[in-house]
């Protein structure tokens, strides 16, 4: 909801009509940022929503999606992109990257793509597995590429 009041601010502040922002986000599918968090304010008049992300919120449009997204843009209109990942904080605040999922009575990860991500490279037997991207797999693959890149502060 506060993503959708700052997209709002934002066209209210540069005087852009509510129906001339065109918004779009790049988050990860996860149905912790979608469906229950704030999915249900883009469906219902508030904002049109535009998809740019893949698995742990990393922008997979590319620069064909960006020009698609920007083109669809109302004339003398306005583009607010939402970027982020995410990440799970246990019900007791003891463990970062685990939630409780709803209808779930065990942890899982979330973000499960950067926590999966991460447990892979810090494994060590994965420099075979770096250079052979899986096919059909785009998203993890980049996934893991940005976490490798990142390895040593993390």
């Amino acid at each position: 909801r506060n993503v959708a009041g700052a997209a709002l601010a934002v066209a209210a502040a540069d005087d852009y009509p509510k129906h001339k922002l065109l918004f779009a986000s790049s988050t990860c599918p996860d149905e912790i940022n979608c469906a229950a968090a704030w999915e249900p304010l883009f469906h219902n008049g508030v904002l049109p929503a535009y998809r740019l992300g893949g698995l742990a919120g990393l922008f997979c449009a590319g620069l064909a999606g960006f020009k698609a997204y920007a083109s669809h843009a109302a004339d003398d209109g306005g583009l607010f992109v939402f970027y982020g990942p995410h990440c799970g904080m246990s019900e007791d605040g003891a463990r970062l990257g685990a939630v409780t999922r709803l209808g779930q009575n065990a942890e899982s990860a979330a973000c499960g793509a950067c926590v999966g991500a991460l447990e892979w490279a810090r494994t060590g037997d994965n420099a075979k597995s770096r250079a052979a991207p899986q096919p059909g797999d785009y998203q993890m693959d980049l996934v893991k590429a940005t976490v490798v890149k990142h390895l040593p502060a993390l």
